[in-house]
C-alpha cells in the first residue's frame, strides 16, 4: 500500500553538473539550463541561511489539527468529518463546492498537487521502463524540472491566497530516484509565496516504510527499514519543514501481534536518521495506519490494526514531537476497511487522539465514540 498512485543528494553537487552541462548545448538550451540552475542554486543558498526556521516554524494552519490523510470526497464527507472533530485532511476532491464546504466547517486542507507533479514525470518513465523490460527508476532532466516548476508556480499562484490551505505536500512515495535539487527549488518557491501573501505555510516530505515485524519463519519481531533506508535520500532540511512518516504493518498472515505498533525501537533509529541529515529538532506530521488491505495478488496483507494498536502508534509518534495527526484514511479504493467503514478502526483513531491530548498536543477529542 502506497499513499499515492505513485507505489540526500548535495544541491551543490547538482549545480555544477547543470552548469557544466551548458557548453554541450544549443543556445536556447544553454539559457534554460543557466536559469534552472541558478534557481536550484539560490534555494539552496537560501536554505543554508534558513535552516534553522526551517525546522521550527510556528504554521498556525497547520499546527495542533487532527484529520484523515484524504477520501474526503463529498460535502457528505466533509460534513461527517467535522461532526467526528476532524479539522486537517490532505485534499482529495477538486470540486469548488467540496473545498468551500471544508473551508465553511473548519477542515484546513494540505494542497498536494506539487507532489503530483512530479509524479507525473517520474511516471512518463516508469511506463517506458516497464514497457521495456526495466525496472522503475527516475531520473528528472532539465527540462522534466522545469516542467514540474512551471506547474508548481502556476498552482501556487492559484491556491496561495486561499486561508484554508494549510501548507503544501512536496513528497510522498519513495520516486525511485533522487529529486532532491527539485524539491530545494519547490522549497523556494512555497517561500516566494509566502514573502508575497504574508503566510507562513510549510513543506511536507512524506516517508513510508514498514514497521518492524515477525515472519512466518522467525516469531522474533525484526526491522525491516530499506524502504525507509532509500527514501531518506529526499529527506532534507533543505527542502522539507515538516516530515510526515507512515510506517505500515505488512505481513504474510494478517496477524496484528506480528507487528510492533508501538515503534519501540524504528521511531528512536527514525529520529536519529533524520538528525543524522540535519534536522536539529524535526517537526512530525504522523499518519498512523488505519486502514487493512488484502494482499491483492501480491504476498503480504497491510495488517489490520486493533483499536489500541492505532493508538500505541500515535502515542509513540505525539511523544517524538508531532505537531499534528493525520491518519490513513477515510476511505481509499485500494484499501477494503477504513475509518468510514468499519468501528474498531474508528475507535483506534479515537483513542489515537486521545493518546496524542495526553502527549501535550492541542488537537481536538476527535473521533466517533462507540455506543
Amino acid at each position: 500500500m502506497t499513499r499515492s498512485s505513485l507505489d540526500c543528494g548535495d544541491p551543490a553537487i547538482v549545480d555544477v553538473k547543470l552548469v557544466g552541462m551548458v557548453g554541450h548545448c544549443s543556445e536556447r538550451d544553454r539559457g534554460d539550463i543557466a536559469s534552472l540552475a541558478r534557481q536550484v542554486i539560490a534555494a539552496a543558498f537560501f536554505i543554508c541561511c534558513t535552516a534553522s526556521v526551517a525546522q521550527s516554524g510556528n504554521w498556525s494552519e497547520l499546527t495542533d489539527r487532527v484529520g484523515p490523510y484524504g477520501g474526503i470526497l463529498t460535502i457528505a464527507d466533509a460534513k461527517a468529518a467535522a461532526a467526528d472533530g476532524f479539522n486537517l485532511t490532505v485534499q482529495s476532491a477538486y470540486d469548488p463546492a467540496v473545498v468551500a464546504a471544508m473551508g465553511d466547517l473548519g477542515i484546513n486542507y494540505i494542497d498536494i498537487q506539487l507532489w503530483e507533479y512530479i509524479h507525473k514525470q517520474c511516471k512518463i518513465q516508469f511506463d517506458r521502463e516497464i514497457a521495456a523490460g526495466g525496472t522503475r527508476h527516475c531520473d528528472l532532466s532539465v527540462d522534466d524540472q522545469q516542467a514540474v516548476l512551471r506547474d508548481a508556480k502556476a498552482r501556487l499562484d492559484k491556491v496561495k491566497n486561499d486561508p484554508n490551505v494549510a501548507a503544501y505536500w512536496i513528497l510522498d512515495d519513495y520516486p525511485w530516484g533522487n529529486v532532491t535539487s527539485t524539491l530545494v527549488a519547490l522549497r523556494r518557491l512555497v517561500d516566494e509565496a509566502n514573502q508575497e501573501t504574508g503566510a507562513n505555510k510549510p513543506t511536507i516530505c512524506g516517508i513510508g516504510g514498514s514497521l518492524d515485524h515477525r515472519t512466518a519463519t522467525n516469531r522474533k519481531i525484526l526491522p525491516d527499514r530499506h524502504y525507509i533506508e532509500l527514501a531518506l535520500q529526499n529527506i532534507t532540511p533543505a527542502a522539507c519543514d515538516v516530515i510526515a512518516p507512515y510506517f505500515y504493518g505488512a505481513a504474510t498472515e494478517n496477524d496484528p501481534t506480528w507487528i510492533d505498533w508501538s515503534m519501540a525501537d524504528l521511531m528512536p533509529w527514525f529520529i536519529q536518521r533524520l538528525r543524522d541529515q540535519g534536522f536539529n529538532h524535526p517537526a512530525l506530521l504522523p499518519v498512523p495506519q488505519a486502514f487493512y488491505a488484502n494482499k491483492r495478488g501480491g504476498t503480504t496483507y497491510f495488517v489490520q490494526p486493533r483499536p489500541g494498536d492505532i493508538a500505541a502508534q500515535a502515542n509513540t509518534y505525539c511523544g517524538f514531537g508531532a505537531i499534528a495527526l493525520l491518519f490513513f484514511t477515510w476511505q481509499a479504493s485500494d484499501a477494503e476497511h477504513s475509518y468510514a467503514n468499519d468501528a474498531d478502526l474508528r475507535e483506534g483513531v479515537r483513542q489515537s487522539a486521545v493518546a496524542c491530548r495526553g502527549q501535550g498536543l492541542k488537537i481536538p477529542a476527535a473521533g466517533r465514540v462507540i455506543r
